[in-house]
């Protein structure tokens, strides 16, 4: 994840407003409260191992965190960003008893977390449904990734949230906050601050069509905000403190 100082790199979103616009929350909790139902966790799968693989891992499967994203529309399409989907490339395989085994067959799964629930005779908490997707579109300019959930995701959960999105540049000090799933946790994690600077930008190469090995510099708009982002925030809301309307996207 690239880090300059103090101050991350967020891809701004750009998409039509979605839903009706948000009722302005009387404070952070009330914010976080409007968006959380919309964040969901994007998780990996790694199963079919060799035999020797699962006698020496001591599980038929390996499962984690790979990124967070939030869904955009009532049909259940998740934004998240490009690079959570490249997760695999991290795990060519597994080293067990000196030697490197493949990982078998690999999943990505969009993960819905099921509200918790807390009485006298009963505590469920951390309960996730996962379902399976299809990329239907990349942006490689923005990091963006949509997601296509295979099973409807008001099937799995019949109150699914939308989460509203803004178009338009935030206003430099305007208060945000950015929720997601860091890759150690299994409970959403919020945390708040500022926009920086609104009116940043990041030079970078992209090739040539048609011709390999040819590159032309560009830039794409992004705006830093000065707050603590964890590993897994990747594909995340950042959303206005004062509207709850999502602003942009975590990059990095």
């Amino acid at each position: 994840m690239r880090i300059l100082g103090p101050l991350f790199f967020v891809g701004v979103v750009l998409s039509q407003l979605s839903g009706q616009a948000p009722k302005k929350p009387a404070s952070l909790s009330d914010a976080i409260k409007a968006i959380s139902p919309s964040v969901v966790q994007i998780t990996y799968v790694m199963d079919q191992f060799p035999d020797e693989t699962r006698r020496a891992l001591n599980t038929p499967f390996f499962a984690g965190a790979a990124g967070t994203g939030f869904i955009v529309n009532d049909e259940g399409y998740v934004i998240t960003a490009l690079p959570v989907l490249s997760t695999f490339d991290n795990f060519p395989g597994f080293k067990a008893q000196g030697r490197i085994y493949p990982s078998g067959r690999n999943r990505l799964l969009i993960g819905l977390a099921m509200p918790n629930l807390e009485s006298s005779h009963l505590t469920i908490r951390v309960s996730f449904t996962e379902v399976s997707f299809t990329v239907t579109d990349r942006d490689t300019i923005h990091d963006l990734a949509l997601l296509r959930p295979d099973l409807p995701l008001f099937v799995v959960r019949p109150k699914n949230h939308v989460a509203v999105l803004s178009i338009g540049r935030p206003e430099d000090g305007e208060q945000v906050a950015v929720s997601g799933y860091p890759l150690a946790k299994t409970v959403l994690v919020s945390t708040s601050g500022a926009v920086a600077s609104s009116w940043a930008y990041e030079y970078f190469q992209r090739p040539v069509p048609g011709s390999p090995g040819f590159w032309l510099p560009d830039t794409r708009d992004i705006f830093l905000v000065d707050l603590h982002v964890n590993h897994g925030n990747s594909g995340g809301p950042v959303y206005s403190v004062e509207t709850s309307a999502v602003i942009g996207m975590c990059d990095a």
